[in-house]
């Protein structure tokens, strides 16, 4: 990441565990910008049987799809009675701090490319499927 973020970490009144960027913060709110939600999902062998690894996604609370300008961050107001911090030393591991910047700001990353032999947009450059006809 380019620039340094306030990024935290808590658990919201549904208990799932968010992380975002804190931009504000006074005695009963929390400013978190961009905050995804992690979801964890178990792994699967080529016959579909769990194979014991799991994977992490970071998913937007709000999907940018939805708004009128794209560019724009996302910016929710939690109520600091209604969540939990989590706190550890040490900060998260690199992958999530890229994980994360490359969702709201994908022009960041360096193009993927293919393994050779691989079949064509094996690098992630595939149709683009939008939510919605624009």
């Amino acid at each position: 990441m380019s620039e340094q973020k306030n990024i935290v970490t808590f658990l919201d009144g549904m208990e799932r565990t968010i992380i975002g960027e804190k931009i504000n913060e006074d005695e009963l709110t929390m400013e978190i910008q961009n905050p995804v939600v992690v979801n964890i999902v178990p792994q699967a062998d080529q016959s579909g049987r769990p194979n014991g690894q799991m994977a992490l996604q970071l998913l937007p609370v709000f999907f940018r799809e939805f708004l009128g300008d794209k560019e724009e961050p996302v910016v929710y107001s939690y109520n600091k009675s209604r969540i939990t911090p989590v706190s550890f030393k040490g900060g998260f591991d690199f992958r999530l701090y890229a994980q994360y910047e490359h969702i709201f700001n994908p022009a960041s990353m360096p193009a993927a490319e293919a393994p050779v032999g691989a079949p064509p947009n094996a690098a992630g450059n595939g149709p683009v499927i939008n939510l919605f006809n624009e």
